[in-house]
């Protein structure tokens, strides 16, 4: 086909793939990551404000300065017109809407990152069939495509990355002060959003080191210009440079900020295994970027970077060799903080799409033209497979996994994100017009919450099932990240809808079993508050928690019993610390049960038929002990 027929490709390609985006980008979750992030542009526009002595919005009293937050050094340069739009409505937008807004914004920025890749593949081949093939591979590349939406640190950054590739491209063509002063701006802005961007920084001096000297000049004039534009960008730089710089360098190089939100004990799940995040093994890496890659563009890599080291190579070809080759060699060897499969290291991506684009410019022109038809028959397989995965993956694509290894989800983190909890609270939602209380574990929660309407969140009472609280919450959501296995269950609760892909559990909701109420005779003298179904009256011990402070309660007639919740009195601290559950059946002859206690009421044991309850603590506790109702199951 002509170039022409090519070029009309790559044109619908974009096309599609920006319908695409349009229409999706509302499906996707919020993951922890970004509400950080909105919170951290909110404080970086505060920051601005006070420098500038203009006035800060009221709604930002509460949030800490930019020089005392802990995620200051995650620079908001790229994001910050999603907090300018926010600044014209007045900081009233909805955080609903603020999520949707960055959504889009991540997906333009992606978008505008694969047509500098399109630009710089047709200056690089002047092959447009090359450019279109290359182009499929990236885009349908699961994880990239998911991520796209809302990752704005790693894939934002692969964007930019293409962004100045490109514009150094145009500046190394034609020198000049225009082109360098874009080209340090959008190094800047890398940099700005992780310093992984400085692996731009020797690019530029790849290509000096035989220019004349002009060109020489115009090289020292763009870096010195970026780390200015470095500088302007970054307002936690503005109190004290090198202090901030120095720490900044401390927090992503050395993991210091992850190991002190663990405490160094975080553990994560790689191979049906757990590993310490500071302790990963040396394969971890390239491993990862082995199994969640597409095949065809890892074979075009590794043909490209076989022919630009046979060949005499050119400036750019030696850096991406070096940023590859010597960069994942380093992770090996030093083996840095790593969690969540190896989103951190995506940058990664940019050097072996680059050697992708030489290997295939070498299959896609061979002179033997069944190779030719070959090449395209394999990416064309690929690239379908591809698409099969993120249609049935959507919106978890950053669970994809290459042909080699499908099926394998669950011996890895899974939902990382958790971003399947949002699925779970919309199918509640539709089930019901009434309020629903609702426990988490391990499923954040109250991030997810962000992506719901106003009027959707005003339906949901949160419960932190396994901290303090007095009620016990209608529906559980659990979260399979970080489990090991396929089936999770919790005492009191039964699954009734299922979050999975490929076969694998996501998440699960849990609905509380129903209440049996059998007829009670007789209670321990005084306290007939704990059985009346009246949440207003309270039975408090009068000493501290002991053995001594027991509650019998006798049934009109034989129970069978398999759990009861204890719900406290007014203060949520006063639950029950060391509780025994004994039976009898003349009141005087007792069987202590084994029990299971979960969110710290509600025991549960094997079913039992019995006519006499005891409960008791069987160890002192420097805390009273009080119960406002019994719930018997």
């Amino acid at each position: 086909m002509s170039q022409k027929i090519w070029k009309l490709m790559i044109i619908i390609i974009f096309i599609v793939f920006f319908l695409c985006g349009i229409h999706i980008f509302r499906d996707y979750g919020a993951s922890s990551d970004e509400i950080n992030q909105i919170e951290a542009g909110h404080i970086t526009w505060a920051a601005i404000c006070e420098h500038f002595g203009k006035p800060v919005p009221d709604s930002f009293a509460n949030l800490p300065s930019l020089q005392d937050y802990y995620n200051r050094y995650y620079g908001q340069a790229a994001t910050f017109p999603t907090v300018i739009i926010e600044a014209v409505k007045g900081f009233s937008m909805d955080i609903s809407s603020v999520l949707r807004l960055r959504h889009l914004w991540n997906f333009l920025m992606y978008f505008m990152g694969l047509i500098c890749l399109g630009i710089l593949t047709e200056l690089r081949f002047r092959k447009s069939k090359v450019t279109f093939f290359l182009l499929q591979l990236h885009i349908l590349t699961p994880r990239l495509f998911g991520d796209a939406f809302y990752n704005d640190r790693d894939v934002l950054l692969i964007s930019l990355l293409w962004i100045s590739l490109l514009c150094f491209e145009w500046f190394r063509r034609k020198p000049g002060i225009f082109n360098a002063v874009v080209c340090a701006f959008f190094f800047a802005i890398s940099i700005n959003t992780r310093l992984f961007g400085l692996v731009l920084i020797p690019l530029p001096l790849f290509h000096a080191v035989k220019a004349d000297a002009k060109k020489k000049w115009l090289t020292g004039f763009l870096l010195a210009l970026t780390f200015l534009f470095w500088y302007a960008v970054t307002p936690v730089f503005w109190g004290n440079l090198i202090t901030e710089i120095t720490a900044a360098f401390q927090t992503f190089a050395t993991g210091k900020q992850r190991t002190q939100e663990t405490g160094g004990a975080a553990e994560i799940l790689f191979f049906g295994k757990y590993f310490r995040e500071n302790d990963l093994p040396f394969y971890y890496l390239p491993l990862w970027i082995f199994i969640s890659t597409p095949l065809i563009p890892q074979l075009a890599a590794g043909l490209g970077l076989v022919k630009s080291v046979r060949k005499k190579t050119a400036p750019t070809d030696c850096f991406m060799q070096a940023l590859l080759c010597l960069g994942i060699t380093a992770v090996m060897i030093i083996r840095p903080v790593l969690y969540n499969g190896w989103r951190h290291m995506y940058f990664f991506y940019v050097p072996i799409f680059w050697f992708a684009g030489t290997g295939l410019n070498y299959v896609l022109n061979s002179s033997k033209k069944w190779g030719q038809l070959l090449s395209m028959a394999l990416i064309f397989i690929s690239c379908g497979w591809s698409l099969i995965q993120i249609r049935s993956l959507h919106p978890y694509e950053y669970l994809y996994l290459n042909p080699v290894f499908s099926g394998r989800i669950g011996d890895f983190d899974r939902d990382y994100w958790r971003l399947s909890t949002k699925e779970s609270l919309m199918w509640i939602l539709s089930q019901t017009d009434e309020k629903v209380s609702i426990g988490e574990i391990n499923a954040n929660l109250d991030n997810s919450l962000i992506g719901l309407f106003p009027e959707q969140r005003e339906k949901i009472s949160v419960h932190q099932y396994n901290a303090l609280h007095r009620y016990p919450p209608d529906y559980l959501i659990f979260n399979y990240s970080g489990s090991i296995g396929n089936e999770k269950t919790f005492p009191l609760y039964e699954p009734i809808h299922t979050v999975q892909r490929e076969g694998t559990k996501l998440s699960e909701f849990y609905k509380r079993a129903d209440r049996i109420e059998p007829s009670v005779l007789r209670t321990t003298p005084d306290i007939p508050e704990i059985i009346d179904n009246n949440l207003s009256t309270i039975w408090r011990s009068e000493n501290t928690q002991s053995g001594e402070s027991a509650l019998v309660i006798e049934f009109a007639e034989p129970a069978a019993i398999r759990g009861l919740s204890l719900l406290p009195g007014e203060d949520e601290l006063e639950y029950a610390r060391t509780p025994e559950i004994s039976t009898s059946k003349d009141g005087e002859n007792w069987t202590v049960l084994p029990i299971t206690i979960s969110g710290l009421f509600d025991l549960s044991f094997p079913k039992t038929e019995t006519t006499f309850l005891r409960i008791r603590n069987t160890k002192p506790a420097d805390v009273h002990w009080s119960i406002r109702e019994i719930y018997f199951y």
